[in-house]
């Protein structure tokens, strides 16, 4: 959970970013929840954070098969 926390200061420095919740459910499994200041904002913040290369520790504890990525609009 270290590794996520670091990511918070590349997440403030992208345009658009508001916060996020990350939780792990009973099965294990992560839930990350982002919020951003509208669509654009959150496709083009995700393509910024995943080229960062200090992202890189924390997305290799990841397995990139294992990943879900959905868009909704909050109301």
């Amino acid at each position: 959970m270290q590794k996520a926390v670091a990511t918070d200061a590349i997440l403030d420095e992208i345009d658009g970013y508001i916060k996020r919740y990350i939780s792990r459910q009973d099965n294990g499994t992560w839930v990350e929840v982002v919020f951003w200041r509208d669509m654009d904002a959150a496709k083009i913040g995700l393509d910024a954070f995943l080229a960062h290369p200090d992202s890189k520790p924390f997305l290799d504890l990841i397995a990139p098969d294992s990943v879900v990525i959905e868009y909704s609009q909050v109301i």
